[in-house]
């Protein structure tokens, strides 16, 4: 029986072991967590699961070498870092992977990518990457669009793009926000944006911005049908990489943003203003309260927090965004909450955002919706259109959050064609060639989850 690997233990993962059981894979769980892993194999009737330490410090890792030496296909679901090491055994035996997170975590350049893609193909294997719910589904559903308006003879001028994991309920708290997918990245990944570049492309030119201040860059968007929300640039969709691999290179305007519910932007460029995006390790902190914490990134040892921070904010003491400090618990002279990696502002808040906006699972009455909004602006040669294309697919009671099924459904659906071998391909692929997406959109859509589009005059 053919094995397969997967790499990781957080909530993402059981949907796509749901979805191979029943197909009747052998599945291997293996996880730095080793309770999170047994859970979800002793759901399944095919399973084993192993715990393994996953220490980059350390070049080279035996107990995941031979585990990979062991199986037909590894699907990782580790954090981005984590990946090259997979990669290099994954080479090493010749055994195809397919990856949920981000091309710069295997790449930085055209030349890298092609020297990878070249030794995937010596070694007679696939690897697949970005292969969940965005990127992923999303990107599936962008390149569609752009083939079918090539293959009418049209070029895109500009393409926006808008996702987001919502709560169906915004409100739910004072942030309108549940956890539904990797908790700390889904918070304050948008720090990380690379230092002295935007994120996107604005009149054929890459607009210039740090990752503190990405939150000033947040703008309203109306969503037909569903909504107004924000969205804010996406740290790590690449738009300067994005068009190649979308094969519109002479773009003007390529956008990809996160979208939230109104309010979400402003609170967050404040915790950055007040220095909670500094990751510098501060061991001194596990003996501090939260209130004496922001006491001392204002500057201060006594005095009315909220005037304190309002006025470092620049803002009224009755904002919204000082209400949302206060339901949070920033005031509280309460002791931290220890985090579970390291101690550092950023840490802190992140682990205190968690724990107050909670973290879905499996029977959880608060429901997620999956918005994929794209704005295509099409040229003809004798007309120009404007294209709108709307994916909004909701969780069901008492199921996994919708984010988890279809980051686990894409990367098993790609899985499940590669052992078939109904999808015979080598090298280094994005999952937006015809190959991949024309058979995962059409199992979604016979499953219910498809994109509306209209078309309209621009």
């Amino acid at each position: 029986m053919k094995n397969i690997l997967l790499l990781g233990s957080g909530v993402s993962v059981a949907p796509l072991c749901d979805y191979l059981n029943q197909r009747g894979y052998h599945l291997t769980v293996a996880s730095r967590n080793k309770t999170t892993a047994e859970e979800i194999v002793n759901q399944h009737r095919h399973r084993s699961f192993f715990s393994i330490d996953i220490n980059l410090s350390n070049p080279e890792n035996k107990a995941l070498d031979e585990l990979i030496k062991e199986s037909a296909i590894v699907v990782s679901f580790l954090p981005g870092f984590c990946q090259p090491l997979v990669t290099k055994y994954c080479l090493k035996h010749s055994v195809s992977l397919i990856i949920t997170s981000h091309i710069g975590y295997l790449f930085k350049t055209q030349q890298e990518f092609q020297e990878l893609d070249q030794k995937a193909k010596e070694k007679g294997i696939v690897i697949v990457t970005e292969a969940g719910t965005d990127p992923g589904y999303g990107s599936m559903i962008g390149k569609k669009l752009i083939d079918d308006v090539h293959a009418k003879g049209g070029e895109v001028i500009d393409l926006w793009y808008h996702v987001g994991v919502l709560p169906c309920n915004p409100n739910i708290n004072p942030f309108g926000y549940k956890c539904f997918w990797a908790p700390k990245k889904s918070l304050f990944a948008s720090v990380k944006i690379k230092d002295g570049s935007g994120d996107w492309i604005k009149d054929s030119q890459i607009p210039l911005i740090t990752g503190d201040k990405v939150y000033l860059a947040t703008r309203i968007v109306e969503v037909p049908n569903i909504g107004t929300f924000e969205s804010r640039p996406n740290s790590d969709s690449g738009a300067y990489l994005y068009p190649q691999v979308y094969g519109i290179d002479n773009v003007k305007n390529f956008y990809h943003g996160t979208l939230r519910y109104p309010g979400w932007g402003a609170t967050f460029q404040g915790l950055i203003d007040l220095g909670f995006s500094d990751t510098q390790l501060r061991p001194n902190l596990l003996q501090k309260t939260y209130k004496e914490i922001v006491l001392e990134l204002c500057g201060n040892n006594n005095g009315d927090l909220k005037e304190l921070v309002a006025k470092r904010l620049g803002i009224a003491v009755s904002d919204d965004i000082i209400m949302r400090y206060e339901w949070l618990g920033l005031f509280d002279d309460k002791p931290i909450i220890p985090p579970k990696d390291s101690l550092s502002y950023c840490d802190v808040i992140s682990d205190l955002l968690v724990q107050r906006l909670g973290v879905h699972h499996k029977g959880d009455q608060n429901l997620d919706q999956i918005i994929m909004y794209y704005d295509l602006l099409v040229q003809y040669p004798e007309r120009k259109e404007r294209i709108i294309s709307i994916t909004n697919p909701s969780a069901k009671q008492g199921d996994y959050s919708m984010c988890s099924q279809m980051t686990s459904k894409t990367a098993a659906m790609i899985a499940r064609r590669l052992l078939e071998g109904s999808l015979d391909i080598l090298g280094l692929k994005y999952p937006t060639i015809p190959e991949i997406y024309q058979p995962v959109l059409q199992e979604y859509a016979e499953e219910g989850i498809s994109s509306q589009e209209t078309v309209l005059p621009a």
